[in-house]
This record gives structure tokens, sequence and C-alpha cells, in this order.
């Protein structure tokens, strides 16, 4: 940690507080800032944050710019998790490109850095929340759609279930009408904006993604569009939860908040949520744990926008924009 997030943190449980997180490198910079920009701005606060550094000169920028921000130590292998000797003073993402997520020789280690730091926030009891550099946060709502924590501030009734998945993930859907019905995935997973509950069943989904990209190393048929957002489709995918309540009630057991009567009043068109039909680990390899399924279920495109459905579907303009379930809470410029 750099002092900004030392100075951040030294009052923060980690345990059932949301982190909201950003990764990249200092050729990003500018984005970098404009992500910070807007999260400080937003209202409700988003707090606390930290922007994860992949190279000395961002974990630099962001001291002087008093962000709180960290890096990964120097001694971690991030292709095998395990400690080596370096001079380093920071675990250095070296790139002979500065835009490294179609670049085939650089995303699979920019993705297992990405996915350290998540591993060690979601170890050390957050909940994670992660937007990517190109996203824009119109206000602090985010809630909304992913937690119950907030007895004050439950969730819209859309999000009953959603709220207690173990990961959140936005679309690249841009049927407004068949994603309001919130009856399915019908579009590719983007993770633009990511949501991962402190629970087994995301850091199993972690883990599971990690793999993934180690088992591409070295590949022959590795191009440039087998990158951590196709590898993240493979890994999330399964069939719809059909017994509600016995899922709540795991869910509580497991210590994830929610009333007891959480569904008792779900709309035709609540967000349903999907569940892996393969078990994973929770865990590092060669630590030894029980593996476990992991559910997930996709934001609504209205509030977590991208490029096409604000700049030329307008959902900021649309009916009932306004309204909790359909205000604007991102835009993702892509």
């Amino acid at each position: 940690l750099n002092p900004p997030a030392a100075a951040e943190f030294a009052a923060v449980e980690p345990l059932g507080t949301t982190l909201h997180f950003t990764f990249g490198t200092s050729s990003m910079m500018d984005f970098v800032k404009n992500w910070i920009h807007f999260v400080r701005s937003a209202q409700p606060r988003l707090s606390p944050f930290l922007v994860g550094a992949a190279d000395k000169r961002l974990l630099t920028a962001c001291t002087e710019l008093d962000v709180p921000a960290a890096a990964i130590i120097p001694e971690l292998d991030v292709w095998t998790y395990e400690r080596r000797s370096t001079r380093d003073e920071v675990y250095q993402m070296r790139s002979d490109w500065a835009y490294m997520r179609h670049h085939r020789s650089d995303f699979l280690e920019m993705g297992l850095v990405k996915v350290a730091f998540l591993w060690e926030l979601l170890a050390a009891g957050f909940h994670v929340l992660i937007s990517d550099l190109d996203v824009v946060w119109l206000n602090g709502h985010w809630r909304r759609w992913m937690s119950w924590a907030d007895p004050a501030h439950p969730p819209v009734p859309q999000a009953a279930a959603l709220a207690l998945a173990d990961v959140l993930v936005t679309t690249d859907e841009l049927d407004t009408t068949h994603d309001d019905s919130g009856r399915g995935v019908s579009a590719e997973l983007n993770t633009g904006v990511v949501y991962l509950r402190g629970t087994r069943g995301a850091k199993a989904m972690v883990q599971s993604w990690r793999k993934a990209m180690l088992r591409q190393k070295g590949g022959k048929h590795l191009t440039e569009n087998v990158n951590d957002q196709s590898l993240f489709n493979q890994v999330v995918s399964g069939g719809e939860v059909k017994d509600l309540q016995a899922w709540l009630r795991s869910r509580r057991a497991e210590g994830v908040a929610a009333p007891p009567d959480a569904f008792a009043s779900l709309p035709g068109n609540y967000r349903r949520v999907h569940q892996t039909g393969s078990s994973h680990e929770p865990c590092l390899p060669g630590a030894g744990c029980a593996a476990t399924t992991f559910t997930f279920g996709t934001l609504p495109v209205r509030p977590f926008t991208g490029g096409h459905t604000w700049f030329n579907q307008n959902v900021q303009e649309m009916d009932g924009h306004e309204q909790p379930q359909h205000q604007p809470i991102t835009v993702h410029f892509t």
C-alpha cells in the first residue's frame, strides 16, 4: 500500500466492506485520473476505493496525487503464485505495447496480475466492486442491485435475488426490453463492472478464472481474440437457480446479509440468478479445500450502460429513467 492507502485503510474493517477497485498501468494514466475524478464525485460516496498499480510508475503517480493505491509485492510470481528473488521494488508489468488488452503476449500476465489483486482483496475479507478504467460512475447507487447489507436501503425488487449472488457482471446486451424481463443471459458477459462478494463461491470463481488463463500459456492457438474477458465467459456459465427459498437459506447460513423474507414479493421481472454445474476450489492450488459451485447474475443494461446504450439508444432519456430500477449508475465507454 502507498501512504494514502495506508491512511485510508487504517480504520477500515475488511470483513463486510465493499472495496471499489480499478486496475491498470501507467500507460493508461489519463483513464486513471478520469476514473478517480468520477469516483470521488459520486453521491452517495464510493468509499473506500483503491487503484491496483501494475507498475512502479503508476504507483508513484497515485502517491503524488494522494490517491490510495497498491502494488503486488515484487517477489510474487503471478504464474505460479510462488515467491522468487528480485531486485524490483514493486511488481513490474512490462510490455512492448502500451495497450495490452488484445496483445497476445501480454494479456495473460496482465490478467493474472489483476486476479492476484482480486484474490488478495477477497482473502482479506473485502467484497470487491471492480470497474474498468473507462467506466464513469454517475452516482453511488450500486447497492440497489448488489447488496442487502444496509436494511435502510434494500435493493430494488428486481434485484432481490441478484443481491445475494457470488458474482455479478455487466453484459453487452443491446435489447433493453429483453433485458428488463430479467429472464436470462443472452449476450456476452462484459467485465467492465464486476461485483465479487466475499464468499467461498466468489473465491472459487476467481481461482477458476486464474486456472483458465494458465491453461493458455504457450498455446499455439493463442490470438488477440483470447483475453481475460473471453475466458471469464467460459468460466462463468450455468443454469438458473430454481429453488430460491432453499438457496436463500444456504446464503444466510453462509453469512450473506439478507432478511428471511427477501423473496416474499418477487416481481415477475426479477433478475434471475444462475449456478455453475461444476464445482471449483476456493483456494490456491495445493492449499487443500472442498470444492464448491458459485452463483452469478447479470447487471441490467439501463443502470449499467455501455457506449451503444448510452450514446445511441439514450437510456438516460428513456421513459422511467428517473425511477430507481432504471436510473443510470455507470457508463462503460466501449
